[in-house]
């Protein structure tokens, strides 16, 4: 199934909503083909899940 998350807060390894945001989309990563939704200021953290 494809999904599409929208997450205004999305790094690895950060607590509190980024770290939410990133869990969220990486644990229905690991079952669906994720496309991630968020802001520009995550993107240089963030990794192919």
């Amino acid at each position: 199934m494809r999904l599409v998350v929208s997450a205004f807060a999305c790094r690895p390894k950060v607590g509190s909503e980024p770290g939410i945001g990133w869990a969220w989309a990486s644990n229905l990563a690991q079952h669906h083909d994720v496309l991630v939704l968020t802001d520009r200021c995550n993107w240089p953290n963030s990794q192919l899940i």
